[in-house]
Order: C-alpha cells, then structure tokens, then sequence
C-alpha cells in the first residue's frame, strides 16, 4: 500500500481533495474538480477515469468508463466492456477492490446492448467508501497508483490512446462474421431478435462479441488475453466449498459457482477449437471473467461476497474443521434471552457506524403493538442498474435514501422470525415516506418470510434483511460498538 511520502505536509493537511490532486500530478494524469466532486483521468483518449463525491469527512470513490466518437471510430461498446474489464480484474488481483459494474445505455441508440457507459463500483472491501484519515488516504493513493499502472498497460495495445496510432473498426469483416457465428452458435443464440454486437478493430487488435442482453461477452485477442491471463496468476488463497470455490485476495471475498466455471472453460474450448489447458479465472462482484489461449470470456453472474458468505455457511454445516480456515480468531456468544430494548440500542449504533448512513433516528415507541420502536436511518446509495437505465447519469452516482429498519427477538433463539412477526410493511414504508425496508434480527428468519421479502424486493430494490450473522459480521468491522453490549453478545478471541 502506498503512502507518498514525498508529498507536502501541507498537501496532506489542507483537505482530500488537494491531496489526491498532488498525488494525481507526479502521475501525470489530470485532475477536474467541480463542488464536491473529482474526475481524475490520463491526459490522452483513454475512456477511464477515477471518480469521487465527498461527503463531509469521506468520500465516495468509483470508475467510469466512457469514450468520445472522436477519438474511438464506430460504435464504442467493445472499448467500454474491455477497457473496464480489465481494470475490475486488475482491481482485485491486486487485492484493492472487488468491483460491480454499472451499465449505461446509448440515449440515443436503439441497439440491444450497446453501451455508453460503465461505472465501477468498489463494493470490497468499503462499498467505496474512504474516510479522510491516514488510512483512508494510503488505500486512495493505493488506487491511484494502480490506475496509473493500468493505464500504462492499456496503452501497450495501440490505438487512439497513443496520440499518434489510429484506430481501424469494422462491424462487416469477413472474418469478424464468420467468428461470430462460431460464437453465437457455442452461446446458443439462434433468434434474430437476440443479435449480437459484434466488432473488429485493429490497433488495439480483437474481434469482439456481445449478447444482445450483455450479460456475455468474448474477445479474440492474443495481447488482451495476455494482460488478463497475468493477473489472473496473482497469488490468491482459494478453497473449495461445497457449490463453488471460495477466493480471497487481501480483505477481498469471492465465490465461483461451479457451474459458472464450467460454462466458461466449455466457452473457452469450443471457441478455441481444442481442450483447455489451464482456464484462469478471476471473480469480479457481479461478473466471472475467463482467460485461456486468445479469448476471454466475461458472463454476468453473482461472485461477491453475499455468495462467498453464503457458500461457507452450507460448507461449515457440511464440515465442521472448514471453521477453523473460515474463521481463524472471532466467533460470538449470545446472551440466552436477548433484551429487546438492548437490542434496539445495539442495532442503531451499527447502523450509525455504516460508511453511508447519515443519520439514525427512532421513531413509535415501546408501546407500539409490537413492543418495539422502528429506526429511520438516511443514506447514500449508487442509483440501481433500472435507474441508469431509465433515466441516466446526471449528477454522480450518488442518490440519497430513507430505509425504515425493523428489530426483531425472539425468547427462543431456536425459532426464527417468520412473516407473522413482520405486519403490513408495505403501509409501513408509505407512512414513513421510505424507500426500503430493512429487517434486523437476534436469530434466522423463516424461508417463508425470505420468500415473501424477495417479492417486495422486485417492487422495492432496497428491501433486505440482517441476521445474526449479519449482525456478527457488523460486530466484527466494529469492536468498540460490540465492547458496549457485552450484556447482549460477547466477542470470543
């Protein structure tokens, strides 16, 4: 991790922004600053850029991949997908963020798929999140500098980004079209209503390939393949789980689902025409990518942490000793009857501590039908996948929320909370004037009740729930809120 001594002490004392701003010189890269926002970005026709929106003493931290028709000949959807395919990778082969990616649709553009933009999310290890201390900064500049290196790689493959080199695009090669029915019929795509993107370029050399949906994509390219296959040979710590191999690199947590891996390799190899050597793979948070010989192949599948904590619950209820690999140092004893009220108090000082969360409030009382009190807690979140698409990127990625947070314990931790327990949450969020609903429980709740969250989650995107692993975790990230309730659980080192 780097921390750019070199740099002024007054850099480091006189605001973030300034800081990144010196930092982002004796990079050569250029920097934009406008209110409370950042665009740091190479001073060439790179698509890339560094983003971040601050928020009193942090900053939200993100990159965005969108290019100019002037400086990248055609449609443009094969620069945004490969340029930020490769950043993502190498984001988590370094161990610094594993990424979600955030498409933006042509505006004006009624073909399937293409891409205008893409926006990488942080979502490991601070869901972007970075505060302005010593910390904070160092993993800031730890990003910066790997920006720098990625742009330096990126720039080996030719093209607009070296000033001098044009770049050559065609979506009616002879070639491109004969590799893209090969590809196409490997995927199963036989309905004219699905075709694809397709497109040749040289200098940057690939034939590229997008389902109409954009949820797969392939690339042939020897130099492509290579910058990938090389981050993907990074040291990292894998297991294998009971449905899916289990990745850590640094504080990073991913999964693969086995069945993912298998649709890659058997891509790989039907489009390479022989069996695979060695297929590397690297887990971004939203997306498998996929290298061997000259083709990569990108699917969109769910490989984050959810998954990753997911696989090693069904794998610990399978064997007990993977406890000691999953869980080397803390685990957490509860009190047998847990204080609702205690409970409540223990719940809203997480919340408080969560990067985004700018305000928790109480609101009913203890004499409300349940006994308990909801909390109203305010929030930033980036705008969903179905908000970009509907109305766009505007104004940063950044929207303000308002979440109504339910508590729930029950006398016997062995019984869940099922849907009984949880009444009319739609007329809830409306009397609040909310926009999701949270649900924060001692113990499990009850399939049915997950099932029934599920479905107001397709109407309400912000509707999810906290467990007592949930909860655990958040005990983890924060000792000094868990020191306080020792009455309620009790850390075991």
């Amino acid at each position: 991790m780097s921390s750019y001594p070199g740099l002024s002490t007054d850099s480091r004392d006189s605001g973030l922004f300034h800081y990144i701003t010196e930092l982002a010189a004796t990079l050569n890269f250029e920097v934009e600053e406008r209110d409370e926002r950042m665009v740091v970005r190479a001073p060439c026709s790179s698509p890339l850029s560094f983003r971040l929106e601050r928020l009193e003493n942090q900053v939200f931290a993100y990159f965005a991949c969108r290019s100019t028709s002037w400086s990248w000949e055609g449609e443009r959807t094969d620069v945004h997908d490969l340029f930020s395919t490769y950043l993502a990778v190498r984001l988590s082969a370094a161990g610094l963020a594993s990424c979600s990616s955030y498409d933006e649709p042509h505006p004006a553009s009624h073909v399937p798929g293409e891409l205008y933009a893409r926006y990488l999310v942080l979502e490991q290890p601070r869901k972007g999140w970075y505060p302005d201390d010593d910390a904070g900064r160092a993993d800031l500049a730890s990003l910066v500098e790997l920006f720098a290196e990625v742009e330096e790689e990126l720039h080996q493959l030719g093209g607009p980004c070296n000033r001098s080199e044009e770049s050559e695009f065609s979506t009616s090669d002879e070639g491109l079209m004969a590799w893209a029915g090969d590809v196409s019929a490997t995927l199963g795509i036989e309905d004219a209503d699905e075709e694809p993107i397709t497109t040749a370029r040289a200098n940057p050399d690939w034939l590229y390939y997008r389902t109409a949906d954009g949820n797969r994509s392939v690339v042939r390219s020897w130099q492509f393949a290579l910058l990938l296959t090389t981050c993907a040979r990074t040291d990292v710590d894998e297991n294998e789980g009971t449905s899916a191999r289990l990745v850590r690199r640094g504080e990073l947590r991913n999964a693969v689902e086995k069945s993912d891996f298998a649709e890659a390799k058997s891509v790989l190899e039907e489009v390479n025409l022989r069996e695979a050597d060695e297929v590397f793979a690297v887990p971004l948070e939203d997306r498998l990518v996929a290298v061997e010989g000259p083709h990569a192949y990108s699917l969109r599948a769910d490989t984050g942490r959810d998954v990753y904590t997911r696989e090693v619950g069904a794998t610990l209820r399978r064997n007990d000793s993977f406890l000691e690999w999953a869980h080397p140092v803390t685990g957490f004893r509860w009190t047998a009857n847990v204080d609702p009220k205690r409970f409540e108090q223990l719940t809203y000082d997480l919340l408080f501590e969560e990067p985004n969360v700018t305000r928790v409030r109480f609101v009913g009382s203890t004499h409300d039908a349940d006994g308990g009190r909801d909390l109203l807690v305010d929030m930033v979140t980036p705008l969903t996948r179905d908000e970009i698409k509907e109305y766009g990127v505007h104004h940063g990625l950044l929207v303000p929320r308002r979440v109504l947070v339910q508590c729930k314990t029950k006398r016997d931790p062995g019984k869940g909370v099922g849907k009984s327990d949880v009444l009319d949450i739609r007329d809830t969020i409306e009397r609040h004037g909310a926009d999701g609903y949270w649900l924060v429980t001692s113990t499990h709740i009850t399939a049915q009740l997950v099932e029934h969250l599920e479905v107001l989650n397709r109407k309400h995107p912000h509707v999810d729930w906290w467990t007592r692993r949930e909860v655990e975790d958040a005990l983890v990230r924060n000792p000094r809120v868990a020191a306080k309730y020792e009455d309620v659980v009790t850390a075991v080192r």
